[in-house]
């Protein structure tokens, strides 16, 4: 296994180590922790999927196809960055507009 892999692993554990506390209702999980790690999670999965795509899927996909994976790890970091790291921000009381 590479590098990538290991930190994707990783963060996945944490992911789901968290899934799990909220699950049962163990308040040890703090939001500005569960969001960092969201963040994170999806970005760096985002950029996995891209590094994927253009580095391993070269020759065995088609443009079209590699077009709809490229998209769906796009939302990924689109999702991460407009959605979940304004609140990130809100929950410190900093100002945030993405748009300006």
């Amino acid at each position: 296994m590479r590098w990538y892999h290991y930190v994707l692993l990783f963060l996945k554990a944490l992911f789901i180590a968290q899934f799990g506390l909220i699950i049962y209702n163990k308040n040890y999980v703090r939001q500005e922790i569960y969001l960092v790690t969201e963040i994170l999670f999806k970005l760096l999965l985002a950029l996995y999927i891209e590094f994927l795509v253009v580095f391993t899927l070269a020759n065995d996909v088609n443009v079209e196809d590699k077009l709809c994976i490229t998209f769906a790890s796009g939302l990924l970091g689109y999702d991460a960055i407009f959605n979940d790291l304004p609140k990130l921000l809100r929950l410190y009381g900093v100002p945030f507009s993405p748009l300006t």
